[in-house]
């Protein structure tokens, strides 16, 4: 735990003394179960944001893609919309 903990320091030490060359290029993007509060997290809080993407139903993400093709005025139905969701689920 020792190790996992400078490791979050160091990072954490980076990214501030690097923000504005980050915030310029770079999108950092940290896939957890759950989220420690540590250093990192407050850094990232203070000079970043933070969002949290709970995961999606089928029926969920069927509505969401509907919606964003007929913001782009794009036709499909029901079953391309199953098809494409059951191709890219993992």
């Amino acid at each position: 735990m020792q190790a996992n903990s400078e490791i979050v320091n160091k990072i954490s030490t980076y990214i501030e003394e690097n923000i504005e060359t980050i915030n310029e290029t770079v999108t950092i993007i940290f896939i957890e179960q759950e989220a420690d509060k540590n250093e990192l997290y407050k850094t990232i809080e203070k000079l970043g944001k933070i969002c949290n993407f709970e995961e999606l139903k089928p029926m969920q993400i069927g509505s969401r893609i509907k919606a964003i093709c007929n913001s782009y005025k794009v036709a499909i139905d029901d079953s391309n919309i199953k098809y494409l969701i059951e191709c890219t689920r993992m």
